[in-house]
Parts: structure tokens; C-alpha cells; sequence
């Protein structure tokens, strides 16, 4: 995700965020010049004439990511509702029960079972990520539903297909 800022809080000059979608790594650039990064959220701009200025991240993927620099504060991803967190949620939890259902009716074994509930589990934090990054693009709640209800429908099928088809 790349964004660019320019207005009176980054003192009408450009500032560039990019955001790893995978690793929710940030690179900062300002007026042309990548930032020193200088601790973990810590940010370092270096003048002309030597002098230095701080950027620093804080927030995460729920609780929005926000940047603070010349005393001002920018807000780059917004906060997700309660709502989209369930909505979201929902994806890695119906992928569990879904995933112990199935095995538990395929009557697989133990380790088998806990197979099925890793792979399950890594594939329903995949949908909740993503779930999580789309529903900041929509703004109408009707199609944040539909968008869940799709995501839910790949969980569950995902669920069936690694317990039946692959064990």
C-alpha cells in the first residue's frame, strides 16, 4: 500500500508511506529522502544543514495506523469497527469449527486432525487479514456483509476440501 501526504501538517511537502501487505513493514519517505529508521516506530529525517527530525508510527492493523511529526498527528489507515472485526474474526473461527467438524465426521486421526486444523487455521488468519485490508476500501456496510459472507463461504469450503479431499 503506498500513500502520499502533502499538506499543511507535513509542511506542503511529500510524505510517502508504504505499507507491506505481508509483513506490515513501513517505509517512510520524505521530500524525496527514505527515512533512517532508528529504533522499531522511530523515524529519522536529517536536513541540509545536519539537524534532524522525528517520525514515529504507532497503531496496528485494528486499531488504525497513525504517523506524528512536526507535533501534528496523521492518521494513514483508519480504526476498524466493532463490527468489522467480528466480520473478520468470523473468518478464522468458522474456519476452525468447520475444519474440527469435518475431521471429527471423516473420523481422521489425531495428527490428521491437527493437520487439518493447522492448515484450517493458517488459511482462515489469511481470509481474516484480508477480510480486515478490504473492508477499509468499502465504505457501505451492505457490501462489507456480502464481501464476509463470500470470505465465510471460501472458509468453509477450504475446510471441506482439506479434510476430504486432500486427507
Amino acid at each position: 500500500m503506498k500513500t502520499i501526504i502533502n499538506n499543511e501538517k507535513t509542511k506542503n511537502k511529500d510524505l510517502i508511506v508504504y505499507k507491506n501487505f505481508w509483513t506490515g513493514q513501513v517505509k517512510l519517505n520524505y521530500n524525496g529522502q527514505d527515512l533512517i529508521k532508528v529504533y522499531r516506530k522511530v523515524y529519522e529525517y536529517q536536513y541540509e544543514n545536519k539537524t534532524t527530525e522525528k517520525f514515529t508510527i504507532s497503531g496496528n492493523n485494528y486499531a488504525g495506523l497513525y504517523i506524528h511529526l512536526f507535533g501534528n498527528t496523521i492518521q494513514i489507515e483508519r480504526k476498524l469497527t466493532w463490527y468489522e472485526l467480528v466480520l473478520a474474526l468470523s473468518m478464522f473461527v468458522a474456519t476452525m469449527i468447520f475444519a474440527t467438524l469435518f475431521a471429527t465426521t471423516a473420523k481422521c486421526g489425531v495428527w490428521i486432525s491437527a493437520i487439518v486444523g493447522g492448515l484450517c487455521g493458517g488459511i482462515g488468519g489469511l481470509l481474516e487479514y484480508l477480510s480486515m485490508y478490504l473492508f477499509r476500501k468499502f465504505d457501505k456496510l451492505y457490501l462489507k456483509i456480502i464481501f464476509a459472507l463470500e470470505l465465510l463461504a471460501v472458509a468453509i469450503f477450504s475446510s471441506y476440501v482439506i479434510t476430504y479431499v486432500i486427507f
